[in-house]
Formats: structure tokens, sequence, C-alpha cells
């Protein structure tokens, strides 16, 4: 007869293919625990900027009268009206101009020894009203009485 072998029960790793099928649950679980945290508090961070982002640029919308007065000043460049900078050069060269031909006429003046001559009259332009007949009396009687002396 053969000799039996002791009874020994087979060794089990049921229960330690268990545990470590559980410790491998755990630690899948903690891992995308830990990448959702981190997504998570990206995506905050994110949210975070563009929402400081909108809120400077809903701080200040830009105002009703800077839009009417960039649109009229373009349509005045549209038709060829001077702008306010042009308008102020202007100014500055029309004054530096007259102070020009002021001290010029001063020195022109002292030069030949005579006192500084009065402005000019501007003649008057065609625009000018006809004169009533009256005013060509006036003018008709002042004309006569001129020859005579």
């Amino acid at each position: 007869m053969k000799k039996s072998k002791p009874s020994t029960p087979p060794p089990t790793t049921a229960p330690l293919a268990a545990q470590d099928l559980w410790l491998a649950g755990l630690d899948a679980f903690s891992q995308a625990t830990k990448a959702a945290t981190e997504a998570a508090s990206q995506a905050a961070t994110q949210a975070a900027g563009r929402v400081a982002t909108l809120a400077a640029s809903a701080a200040a919308p830009p105002s009703l009268e800077g839009l009417f007065e960039a649109r009229v000043a373009k349509a005045m460049t549209r038709l060829g009206t001077p702008t306010r900078a042009e308008l102020d050069a202007l100014t500055a060269q029309v004054a530096h101009l007259q102070a020009s031909l002021k001290a010029a006429l001063q020195t022109s003046k002292a030069a030949q020894g005579k006192p500084p001559a009065k402005a000019p009259k501007v003649p008057k332009t065609a625009s000018a009203p006809a004169p009533t007949t009256t005013q060509a009396g006036e003018v008709g009687a002042k004309r006569s009485r001129a020859r005579r002396t």
C-alpha cells in the first residue's frame, strides 16, 4: 500500500487575493481623488482669473459721451472740417504772425523817427448795402462842398 500523505489543507490564497484587490482599489480611489482635487483647484483658479478679467472690463464700460464724440469727430472729418488741434495750431500761428507784424511796424517807424501809425482802415466789401436816397444826397452834398473849397 501506498503511504498517504498527511492531509494538509491547500494554501488559501483567496483572503490574500481579496486583501490585495481591496488595497489596489483603495490606492486607485486615492489617486483618482487626488487627481480630481488638483483638476478642481486648477479649474477654480482659471475661473477666478476669467471672472477678474470680466469684472475689470465690466467696471469701465465705454461712456456714451465718448462714443458720441468719436462719431461726431468722424463725421466732421468726412466733411473736411478742421479738428480742434488744427484750429488751435492756426490760432497760435496767427497770434505769432500778428506779434511779428507789430514788432516789424514798430521797428520801421522807430527807424524813421515817427510814432507808429494806427491800423489801416479795411476797405468796404461789395456785400455792403447800397446807400439810401438820403445817404446818397448827403454824400453828393459833401462832394459839392469839397469842390467849392
